[in-house]
């Protein structure tokens, strides 16, 4: 049942990572 929501969900937690890659690394 929950596997056409898991893609979504990756690219959601990809799109996270990204963005606080990019905090972390504007603070530097």
């Amino acid at each position: 049942m929950l596997l056409p929501l898991i893609p979504p969900v990756v690219i959601v937690l990809a799109m996270q990572r990204a963005f606080v890659r990019g905090l972390v690394d504007s603070e530097k």
